[in-house]
């Protein structure tokens, strides 16, 4: 099965389109930790659709959550922590598919 890392915007906007439940089923979901605090704390949980199915995707472990590691190299400083950790983990992987919708993770992400 192919790998997606994924940052909280695109996790956030495949739940909303209602996608993200049949993309754990084609993919392998996994998502830095710094990413499930952002979209699925437990005061967004009480207060979002779209954070409680993350969270229960997450328990069901439909979406794996790892430790990103470190850089040996910069990473674009304008970007969120969310986004940082997601590209660590997809390098960290072997590079899989990576869901994001920033400008600046894509154009790192291509090089």
């Amino acid at each position: 099965m192919a790998r997606m890392v994924a940052d909280s915007s695109a996790l956030i906007l495949l739940a909303k389109c209602s996608l993200l439940e049949i993309v754990c089923k084609l993919f392998e979901v996994v998502v830095p930790k710094t990413v499930t605090i952002e979209v699925a704390s437990e005061n967004l949980i009480r207060n979002y659709p779209d954070a409680a199915l993350i969270s229960d995707l997450v328990s069901k472990g439909a979406i794996k959550v790892k430790r990103p590691g470190s850089a040996g190299f910069p990473l674009p400083i304008s970007l969120h922590q969310g986004e940082k950790d997601a590209l660590l983990l997809a390098i960290k992987l072997g590079k899989p598919v990576l869901a994001t919708d920033d400008g600046k993770a894509i154009k790192f992400a291509r090089n």
